[in-house]
């Protein structure tokens, strides 16, 4: 399953599965795969038309930026980094196709 599929009921299906793994891993897990998923969950939470879909990846991007609770829990500074450059980044794509 992909955020990007062409099926659209996959998509949130795809963010929630996201958001399991993101919720089960340390803080330093979540940063590296963090790298990888934020950018599309970003855009997704801002661009999707759907409900579901905007819901499902901001889930997804909150159990990736908190730590689990055998951690502490709150805020896991190690993958703010990453979320952070996803969303200038995507803030940046969309400023380029609205010009």
């Amino acid at each position: 399953m992909r955020l990007g599929d062409s099926q659209s009921n996959l998509k949130p299906l795809a963010a929630r599965n996201i958001s399991e793994i993101l919720g089960s891993v340390d803080g330093f897990a979540q940063a590296k795969l963090g790298k990888i998923v934020y950018g599309p969950l970003v855009s997704a939470a801002m661009n999707d038309n759907k409900k579901i879909m905007r819901d499902a990846s901001l889930e997804a991007i909150r159990s990736g930026t908190m730590k689990l609770d055998i951690e502490g829990g709150g805020v896991n500074h190690y993958s703010m980094d990453s979320f952070m450059n996803s969303c200038a980044i995507e803030l940046l794509e969309s400023q380029k196709v609205s010009a």
